[in-house]
């Protein structure tokens, strides 16, 4: 037996692209999500203290209104996990 012969059927099968897994990956949990009423207009979203808030006392959860346009993937009723919002600042879902 040839120690340089590979079984090719033992070799996993990787996807062409990180690109496109990271796209099926975002598929897959868009699917499995339930979209946001259609009444509803704003959604309430949170984030932790900055340390320099923290520093200065102001150690609470913080939490801010966005209008559903700026909360939901592109093209759907879905609303994200988290974002950046215009202050630069990450919010959580």
């Amino acid at each position: 037996m040839d120690n340089q012969c590979v079984s090719f059927h033992l070799i996993p099968q990787l996807p062409q692209h990180r690109a496109e897994s990271v796209v099926d990956m975002r598929k897959r949990n868009i699917k499995n999500s339930l979209p946001v009423r259609a009444d509803v207009r704003e959604v309430q979203y949170h984030r932790p203290p900055t340390a320099g808030e923290i520093e200065f006392g102001y150690g609470a959860t913080h939490y801010r209104i966005f209008p559903l346009e700026e909360c939901v993937r592109n093209g759907t009723r879905v609303l994200k996990k988290w974002f950046v919002a215009d202050d630069g600042l990450r919010y959580y879902h």
